[in-house]
């Protein structure tokens, strides 16, 4: 985990800086792009995060999404993650019991994955995760989502 000191000179320093330069050019608004509801990189954690985009880049017409991303992982990583963690033990997760196999889904991007998991979800006998579990399996328990809680205890 890396040090309190790193996290702060991110915090203070490094999302002020980004914020800044978004003011200084922001890129001619398209409403797509302006889109930072719920995107794949929104639960990666923090380290990992940070990672992919000093290895990849961010064009500045997409700097506001990794700003709120980076946002959301850090988020997650100081109050969300350790709460989590608290709240439910590794112990109490392994104690569930699984009656029945479990039926995974995995697909190429663009091949009716998404389809097959609706469906799968009307299915009574069947239960599947919302796509909010699937984006951030780390902090999705006791969160709330349209209201109500994903998960309780």
């Amino acid at each position: 985990m890396p040090s309190l000191l790193l996290w702060l000179f991110i915090l203070l320093v490094l999302l002020p800086a980004v914020f800044l330069l978004l003011l200084i050019k922001l890129p001619k608004p398209v409403p797509a792009r302006w889109e930072v509801r719920l995107f794949l990189l929104m639960g990666m954690p923090a380290d990992q995060f940070l990672s992919y985009i000093i290895q990849n880049g961010v064009d500045p017409v997409f700097w506001h999404r990794a700003l709120y991303a980076t946002y959301i992982s850090l988020m997650a990583a100081f109050f969300w993650i350790p709460k989590e963690e608290e709240k439910y033990s590794v112990e109490q997760i392994e104690e569930v019991p699984i009656l029945h196999p479990p039926i995974f889904i995995i697909g190429h991007y663009r091949s009716g994955t998404s389809l097959l998991h609706e469906l799968l979800n009307n299915d009574e006998r069947l239960v599947a995760p919302t796509a909010f579990q699937c984006y951030v399996p780390r902090i999705f328990l006791g969160r709330e989502v349209h209201g109500q809680a994903v998960c309780r205890a």
